[in-house]
């Protein structure tokens, strides 16, 4: 019995998102036109362990969130600011497995870029592994002139 318990803890953990991932060409829909965007980095250990949301709109600013966000520059994806634009969500300090954020679609509305955020949190009756998670989601997009605000999804 014992063996079985800690055989599902190590799956659970596992599963948490220890490592960063990449992946991305999400295409989101904004008044009739298209906006992709590419997934920079996602997963559940970020050194950042506030709840934050983050438009980048230049390389010292990105720099900054990225040492701030891993401990080094080591890894930091390049991006071209002149054409692009990093958007980041960060949940802040978990205590256990099974919470996520997502950036989803971006609409322009007026003189503003309304991202919509969504924050995935494990139902009461889910068994997530008792570990301290900070998960993220980081996106390059198209660079805008207009304001960036961030909502959050129910």
């Amino acid at each position: 019995m014992s063996r079985l318990l800690i055989a599902c803890l190590m799956i659970g953990l596992a599963g948490t998102g220890c490592s960063q991932t990449s992946f991305g060409g999400s295409t989101t829909s904004t008044n009739g036109s298209t906006i992709q965007t590419t997934t920079v980095a996602q997963g559940a250990d970020s050194l950042i362990s506030q709840r934050r949301r983050v438009a980048i709109k230049d390389d010292a600013a990105w720099t900054a969130l990225w040492k701030e966000h891993r401990g080094s520059d080591a890894g930091r994806p390049n991006v071209d600011f002149s054409k692009e634009m990093v958007l980041a969500a960060f949940t802040g300090e978990q205590l256990t497995a099974g919470y996520e954020v997502k950036i989803g679609s971006l609409n322009i509305q007026g003189n503003r870029v309304l991202v919509n955020i969504r924050e995935i949190t494990p139902s009461s009756s889910t068994v997530t592994a008792q570990v301290i998670t900070t998960p993220f989601h980081l996106v390059k997009a198209p660079r805008r002139t207009e304001e960036v605000v961030f909502i959050e999804a129910p």
